[in-house]
């Protein structure tokens, strides 16, 4: 949630490195976690200059899930193409 994030967020060290993502997704996702209380942990343990590009992610994530829930069109044709590629291309 801090700088170690900011830095690394966009690598990838391989199945040996050290993994730098947050892996929350699937909580957040369930609701098990509120992205409210990810943005007040993080800027309570990190402050705003450490925290901001993890704050940043949070509400880019909140605020493309309600623009895609008012255009439920533009995610059907996704499946539907992510499903003919996978007819033509196998998985």
């Amino acid at each position: 949630m801090g700088s170690c994030y900011t830095r690394y967020r966009n690598t990838d060290h391989g199945p040996e490195g050290q993994n730098v993502v947050s892996a929350l997704s699937p909580y957040v996702r369930r609701r098990l976690l509120l992205e409210s209380d990810l943005v007040s942990t993080a800027l309570a343990t990190h402050g705003l200059d450490d925290a901001e590009r993890f704050v940043q992610e949070v509400f880019w994530r909140s605020y493309f899930k309600g623009w895609l829930e008012h255009r439920p069109q533009i995610w059907d044709s996704y499946v539907t193409g992510v499903q003919s590629d996978l007819n033509v291309h196998g998985p």
